[in-house]
């Protein structure tokens, strides 16, 4: 799950009740979510460095680490999605 993103690189509002966070995946296993979360982020940063705009490329290793830092494994009855 991760929360909106806003503007590039993006920026993720972790601060939103998790209820507002977007359902990316569903998994059988938490292993599986850090795995496509680990592919995912790797996935950025060999975009980055196929760009040949050094701007761009810090855009995409500053993306993958937003996108590593805001996306969370979360269970499917875990009580923070119900919201307050």
């Amino acid at each position: 799950m991760f929360p909106d993103p806003t503007g590039w690189p993006p920026k993720y509002n972790t601060d939103a009740p998790l209820s507002k966070w977007k359902k990316n995946c569903a998994y059988d296993t938490v292993e599986q979510c850090f795995a496509d979360k680990q592919d995912a982020v790797h996935n950025i940063f060999q975009a980055g460095e196929r760009n040949s705009d050094p701007e761009m490329t810090m855009n995409f290793y500053l993306a993958a680490e937003a996108y590593d830092s805001a996306i969370e494994c979360v269970a499917s009855d875990d009580p923070r999605l119900k919201g307050k």
